[in-house]
Parts: C-alpha cells; structure tokens; sequence
C-alpha cells in the first residue's frame, strides 16, 4: 500500500494539469462590459452640380408678370351725352313702350362702365332716352316677351343727335312648367328650343315666379328653374325638350304666334 501511493499522487497531479490545460477559458463578453457605440456620422450632403441645377431652374414655373395698371380715371371726368331710341314694329308705327325694354352697354371697341345708365321711356312719343351716356361706341338692345331681339351699334358724342330708330320684329312667348309624373319637386333643368330641322335657336330666357325674377339671357341652351318663360320667338312651330337633374328628359311641340302667350306643361320620370 505504501508503494502504490507515490503512484496516485503523481496521476491525480497528472489529472489536474490536463483539466488546466483542456478547460475552456473565460468569455470576453462574461467579464467584461459592452462598450456603448459610439455616434453615427451623417452621410455627407449631395451637391449638385452646375449642369443640373440650371436644368432645374430652367424647368421650375416662372411667376406671372406682375399686371401693368394704367393710370386711375375718375369716372367723373369721362364725357357724356344725349341718346334716344325710338323702336318701330313692322308697320313702322312706333311700339309701346309697355311692350317692350332698350337698354345701353359698351360698343366694340370701349371700355367697360362703371356704372350702367338707364334709359327712360316717354309714354307719348314711346322715346326712350337720356342725357348722360357715357360717349363713344355703345350697343343698344331692344327685346321683349312680344319683339324678336334686336342689337344695333352707335356712337354717342356730346352734341345732340337724331333720335335712332329701331325696326323690330314681332314674336311671341312660351310659358313653361317642367314636373315630375309623381309630383316631386324638381331642381334646374336643361332647356333648349329647337326649329325646323332640328336645330337649336338663340331666344330669351328668364325665370318668372311670384319670388324669382332672374336677369334674361339670349342662349341656345340654358339651365335654369323649372317654372319661367321663352320670350321673343318669332312665329313657328317648335320643340322644348327639358332635361332633369337626373337625366331624364321629355319635350313638347308648340305652335307660337306673333303676339301669343303659349303655356307649355312638361313632365319627366324623375
């Protein structure tokens, strides 16, 4: 026993220095702490070159001119003068002026108005007239729910000048009505008179209720309210087609008279 104990002392030294020599040594990471990362540099700025950034600016919209103004005018300093109108049917006799309304605008050529003057009839002579029309070219319009429309052109100075006689035609009118076959309310429609031949004709329009009164207009087509009339249409047979918001849409023939007032009643699904 004494002899085989030098023996175990030297394999247990053996063992010791093995496990020494073959054991994994410490991790990094176990001992020692992460260092924190450190500031991201930013990616360096792109300069553009010369060439692109003049295509760039050659491309980018411009601003508008600045508007050229010319100088302020006083209205009180542009000249006015007389202007009468005399209309006349086709007999020649003059036309009452119950009948019938003259108005005056701008002619070719002048400047617009900053204001619009007003033309007063004479119930005896059916003169409509007045003295402060602005001067230079003007047109003047004569219309009415019994008269074609007429424009003709004239120039107004300071001196008195003959009274313009104005031949017009005589027309009729038609009064329209568009609802629906239940009787729902209905919104603007379309309205459009055509001829013979199909073809759309110019005539006056205007809203008429017992709370709507629009300013007329001479068109083709208009839209418009439900309820109003189609004045100065010269004698003929024609068609009024009326077109619903929902594009639904009905027409009526209708014989129209020099002189007539013809109701017209036009119903559409919806």
């Amino acid at each position: 026993m004494r002899r085989l104990l030098p023996w175990l002392m030297l394999l247990l030294l053996a063992l010791a220095g093995a496990w020494l020599v073959l054991a994994p040594g410490p991790q990094a990471t176990d001992l020692e702490p992460a260092a924190p990362p450190g500031p991201v540099a930013a990616p360096p700025e792109a300069t553009a070159q010369p060439g692109l950034q003049a295509a760039a600016a050659a491309r980018a919209p411009k601003p508008p001119p600045a508007p050229v103004r010319g100088p302020a005018v006083d209205p009180r300093t542009i000249p006015v003068g007389p202007l009468s109108v005399l209309p006349l049917g086709p007999d020649d006799q003059p036309i009452s002026c119950d009948l019938l309304t003259v108005s005056v605008e701008p002619g070719k050529g002048a400047r617009g108005w900053h204001v619009q003057p007003l033309l007063v009839p004479d119930r005896q002579t059916q003169v409509w007239s007045s003295a402060e029309i602005f001067t230079g070219p003007v047109k003047v319009r004569v219309w009415g729910d019994t008269v074609v429309p007429v424009e003709v052109q004239a120039v107004v100075d300071t001196t008195p000048r003959e009274v313009l006689r104005v031949h017009v035609d005589r027309a009729g009118t038609i009064e329209y009505e568009v609802g629906t076959y239940l009787g729902e309310p209905l919104g603007d429609v379309t309205l459009q008179l055509t001829g013979a031949g199909g073809r759309a004709v110019v005539a006056g329009w205007q809203v008429r209720t017992d709370t709507v009164l629009t300013q007329p207009r001479w068109a083709r087509e208009v839209v418009q309210g439900p309820q109003g009339v189609v004045f100065g249409v010269p004698p003929g047979t024609y068609r009024l087609r009326a077109t619903s918001q929902a594009g639904e849409w009905e027409e009526a023939s209708v014989q129209v008279e020099a002189l007539g007032r013809h109701p017209v009643q036009i119903k559409v699904r919806r």
